[in-house]
């Protein structure tokens, strides 16, 4: 208690010893360092002409006096007026000059018309005896974003195919796998993505197929003419024939669409278009789906959607499983053959159930033919490439889409030169995107019908330029 009584004690006059320090500390005059610096910290511009120059970044190399973005602008960019935040000691004065002239600031802004001549900015300190000059170069791309290097790789690399029908691709996550499709039966190849020429037979099926869809690497699995399922495990090489009842009464399996598995499942889910057998039948189509065990080979349960919309692509379409925030979503582009319906939206869903049309109006929408299109992905930028034929003489239109929503009509003359050679024949070639923006493009049908087996590796020369 002694000890406790003394604290309190010294308390007050420890508070007036500070006190009276802060008190002398006022009388004592500070003087700020004088700092010298004519560098610049940072730099940031921006201009309304070209809103992607204030999100550019500018690298600053002190010791060459330069200032560079190392990701250039878009191809053919340009600007006249520009405003500038230069990072420096605020009481330094800053020059912008084009060539050897002075850009003086108005308005906030200062112009850089002729920026191509060159660009540099002069920092000089307040007593004007230290000056350092940067030299500013705004790089550009100098080739046009959408416009492709093509070379093709060969002419017969693709598998022999007698009394070929028909070939159909569908992407795992390291493998590409393609059918050959006849009268009587279908057989599997498989290939590693970064090169689709080292081909290897999987399997045979000894009935006729429609198409097949891939579930990883792993599971291959496709509806039989006789309305049964085939699962394929590519890692023990065994075959499985899986029955197919059907949902309801006359209600058969009609077109898969594609499968995936979910976060936190074990089952396959397999999406198809159903059809019923009576004299509605168009107006009996609906979605399905269907969840198979793949370790026992048998279907668990099944479940009946809605009737499809009527533009829905359940003949001559293309289809693509990708993964979207850690999941898997299904897309459809295509068209009924008996539809005429003057655009072709892309369609998508993650339960196989509830299918959504991504579609606004535009002039360059993809329209609907009897053609299977050619629908490719390249992940890194989340970009759709679209192949189609409208006729086999004028050969493929091309359409590329940053959303599968808005649409936009390429210039073949650009995106599909093959240095006078047709690229994939004239209809229904197969293709898909590797890693790197690598674009594959297999075979294609000339106009008599004969199947192609070149192999067309492209790229847009815009990486290409990126990564010299």
């Amino acid at each position: 208690m002694k000890m406790i009584k003394s604290l309190l004690t010294l308390i007050p006059l420890l508070i007036t010893s500070i006190v009276v320090s802060s008190c002398n500390d006022k009388n004592n005059s500070i003087t700020a360092p004088q700092v010298v610096s004519v560098q610049i910290i940072s730099l940031r511009m921006g201009s309304q002409q070209l809103p992607e120059l204030g999100k550019t970044f500018f690298s600053i190399d002190h010791r060459k006096g330069e200032i560079y973005n190392a990701i250039p602008l878009p191809y053919e960019a340009d600007f006249d007026k520009v405003k500038f935040d230069i990072g420096t000691v605020d009481t330094n004065t800053r020059k912008v000059f084009v060539g050897n002239e002075e850009r003086k600031p108005e308005n906030d802004s200062v112009s850089l018309k002729g920026w191509q001549k060159g660009v540099s900015i002069e920092i000089t300190n307040k007593d004007g005896n230290t000056s350092k000059t940067y030299k500013l170069t705004i790089n550009r791309y100098a080739y046009n974003p959408l416009l492709f290097s093509w070379n093709k790789l060969g002419n017969d690399l693709l598998p022999e195919g007698n009394n070929l029908s028909d070939a159909t691709l569908a992407l795992g996550v390291n493998s590409v796998f393609m059918a050959y499709h006849n009268k009587t039966n279908c057989t599997l190849y498989q290939a590693p993505q970064q090169n689709p020429t080292q081909w290897q037979l999987v399997t045979t099926i000894n009935e006729p197929i429609e198409n097949f869809v891939t579930i990883g690497d792993q599971y291959l699995l496709a509806l039989t003419a006789k309305n049964s399922l085939i699962l394929y495990n590519t890692t023990t090489s065994k075959q499985h024939n899986i029955p197919f009842e059907g949902w309801a009464s006359n209600q058969k399996a009609h077109r898969l669409m594609g499968g995936f598995i979910l976060p936190g499942e074990n089952l396959i889910t397999a999406c198809f278009v159903s059809n019923y057998e009576g004299s509605d039948a168009k107006e009996k189509m609906r979605y399905a789906i269907a969840k198979i065990d793949p370790t026992t080979a048998t279907i668990s349960s099944s479940t009946l959607g809605t009737a499809c919309n009527e533009p829905f692509p359940y003949k001559k379409f293309a289809t693509l499983t990708l993964e979207k925030q850690h999941y898997p979503l299904l897309v459809a582009i295509g068209g009924r053959t008996e539809v005429n319906s003057p655009t072709m939206p892309l369609w998508q869903t993650t339960t196989g159930l509830d299918w959504l049309m991504k579609h606004e109006g535009d002039d360059a929408a993809p329209f609907h033919t009897d053609f299977r299109p050619t629908l490719l992905y390249d992940t890194q930028l989340g970009r759709f490439y679209l192949f189609e034929t409208a006729t086999i003489a004028e050969g493929y239109i091309l359409y590329y889409s940053n959303d599968g929503i808005t649409w936009h009509k390429g210039d073949k003359a650009i995106m599909f030169d093959g240095k006078g050679e047709n690229i994939g024949g004239q209809y229904e070639m197969l293709g898909y995107v590797s890693k790197d923006h690598q674009l594959y493009l297999l075979g294609g049908k000339t106009s008599n019908g004969t199947w192609l087996r070149s192999v067309w590796k492209g790229s847009p020369r815009i990486y290409e330029e990126q990564n010299h």
